[in-house]
């Protein structure tokens, strides 16, 4: 939940199909992300099916907060505006206190 791989959890790299712009008729590729994805290694998994069944349900808040770091990091520079340098100032305040809550 805080961007840090665990024994069970771990980051995936996750390359997205390319689409198709219909205004200038090239292929674009989004880049290669990340999602967090339950590690099935095991050949007897320890935990319980409920426990994965929570974690799983979980997983998305992990990927959500990737997303949102990845937007202030790239988003907090000068050159995107003074608007978006101040919005990503308030989110990473709401990533501290995010921090706090979850620790």
């Amino acid at each position: 939940m805080t961007a840090i791989e665990g024994v069970y959890i771990k980051r995936k790299k996750i390359e997205p199909i390319p689409q198709r712009n219909e205004a200038d008729g090239v292929a674009t590729n989004g880049g290669i992300h990340s999602e967090y994805q339950i590690e099935p290694y095991l050949p007897q998994p320890s935990c319980d099916f409920s426990l994965q069944f929570l974690v799983n349900k979980m997983l998305p808040l992990c990927n959500n907060h990737d997303f949102i770091l990845e937007f202030v990091n790239v988003h907090s520079q000068f050159e995107f505006g003074l608007v978006s340098h101040a919005l990503c100032g308030a989110i990473r305040v709401l990533l501290k206190e995010y921090l706090l809550l979850v620790t």
